[in-house]
């Protein structure tokens, strides 16, 4: 009760707060973007799903400012997603939400203002804040650049040049792609879903088809099956998967693959011995990037968690959400956050 009441009380501050300053701070709403912009900020400090719409961002940007450099701004966490893309010149890290409280410690904050510091001598033309909080607000502002563009459904709208109002149809892709009308009311973002990708490079491809081989599992031919990530909420058992498996009329005849962490490695082999008549086999990854070139080589992703599920999305590869919760949330929210081809 406690926890809601504190949340109300945010909830009723932020808009009274925002009004008030935006009276005080209306001069910045005259500010537009520059003429010749040579350097962009990204900022999205949200989990990896959330942050994979950055892929998209810097390919626009590119296409809009030719030789533009690309910096992003993310949680420590997701620094790997990028390996294997070269659209972005740096990839910045902070942590203000990962940890409990981190922001409200002095450790904390001294690391935040540091990274502030650093990322103020680069002195952009344009930060784009993408995920649209109040903190991110204050934390692009503090970086001194020309021109600061973001969403004003979260707070913070004052501190920036030109807001953007998200529309509730729209889905998590979507609305994070329309931050690209701060710069340009008529910048055209029609139909983005048919523009995902996930770079995924030629030599982490090659070694995961030969370790594909030593499987005798061929590309294209498999579903891949993702059953937890180390989270008791979202580990599904045998019955959850072949469930799962017989909703989408996977042959019996078609290889599976389980895959997870090196320390799941004893329970996926448990659980694929369990799925007959299916037959499964078990490939651990050790990051992001891996994940990746494991499902760009898969028919079909089957999933309990929603990080390799948006991986999938990206990949264009139909999906099975497992798990009563996120089977829920997708079913309930399909159009917001899971837009991507469902199996059922």
């Amino acid at each position: 009760m406690g926890y809601r009441f504190v949340q109300l009380k945010w909830r009723l501050l932020i808009p009274f707060l925002d009004g008030l300053l935006a009276l005080f701070f209306f001069w910045k709403k005259g500010i537009g973007p520059p003429e010749n912009v040579t350097k962009i900020l990204l900022i999205k400090l949200n989990n990896l799903g959330d942050t994979l719409p950055l892929f998209l961002l810097a390919r626009e940007c590119h296409r809009r400012y030719p030789g533009v450099k690309i910096d992003i701004l993310i949680r420590p966490s997701l620094k790997e997603l990028f390996e294997d893309y070269d659209g972005v010149r740096h990839v910045m890290t902070m942590n203000p939400f990962e940890e409990p409280r981190y922001t409200e410690t002095k450790v904390g904050l001294l690391a935040c203002m540091k990274t502030v510091r650093r990322l103020r001598k680069e002195k952009y033309d344009v930060i784009l804040d993408v995920r649209g909080d109040i903190r991110c607000s204050v934390i692009a502002s503090l970086m001194g650049a020309k021109f600061v563009g973001g969403f004003n459904d979260g707070g913070g709208h004052w501190l920036q040049n030109r807001s953007i109002t998200p529309s509730k149809s729209w889905d998590f892709i979507t609305r994070d792609m329309n931050i690209l009308r701060a710069l340009d009311p008529d910048w055209d973002i029609s139909d983005p879903m048919s523009h995902l990708f996930f770079p995924v490079s030629i030599s982490r491809k090659e070694i995961i088809r030969e370790r594909l081989d030593r499987l005798n599992m061929e590309s294209l031919s498999f579903a891949v099956i993702h059953t937890g990530s180390g989270r008791a909420e979202k580990e599904v058992d045998s019955d959850s998967v072949k469930n799962a498996l017989t909703d989408i009329s996977w042959p019996q005849q078609k290889p599976l693959l389980l895959i997870g962490l090196e320390h799941e490695r004893e329970g996926l082999e448990v659980l694929a011995s369990s799925l007959h008549p299916w037959v499964a086999k078990v490939i651990v990854f050790s990051n992001i990037p891996e994940l990746a070139a494991i499902i760009s080589e898969s028919k079909m992703m089957v999933c309990s968690d929603s990080g390799p599920m948006h991986i999938a999305g990206f990949l264009k590869k139909p999906i099975k959400p497992i798990i009563n919760e996120l089977e829920h949330q997708t079913k309930q929210h399909k159009s917001i956050w899971c837009p991507y081809p469902l199996e059922s």
